[in-house]
This record gives structure tokens, sequence and C-alpha cells, in this order.
């Protein structure tokens, strides 16, 4: 019975690690640098994320 809240626990925490990830590599997405030669991988594109937080938070 502890499994399932424990997958959900972990695979909130492995999203928002993502997203942080994903807003590290901001800087080098605005330069042009292609995902191939990136630091490291992104699970999920999180392009329009913020937007949608903006908009939830206003609400």
């Amino acid at each position: 019975m502890a499994t399932i809240p424990c997958s959900v626990l972990l695979c909130i925490r492995d999203s928002r690690n993502d997203f942080e990830k994903w807003k590290e590599l901001k800087v080098l997405r605005l330069k042009g640098v292609p995902d191939r030669f990136m630091p490291y991988k992104c699970k999920y594109d999180w392009t329009d994320y913020e937007k949608v937080l903006q908009d939830k938070d206003r609400k």
C-alpha cells in the first residue's frame, strides 16, 4: 500500500527537478545550442508551463 504514495511523490519530485534543469538550460537554448549538445536531457518540454502557472495564480 505504501508503494503508490511513494511512487506519486517520486514522480512529483522528478518532474520538479526536470523543470529546474530545463530552466537552467534556457540560456543555452536561447543561444541556439542543439538538444544533443546540452549537458543533460530533460524528460519534458516545459515551454509553456510558466505561462500556465501564471494563469493559475491570476485565478
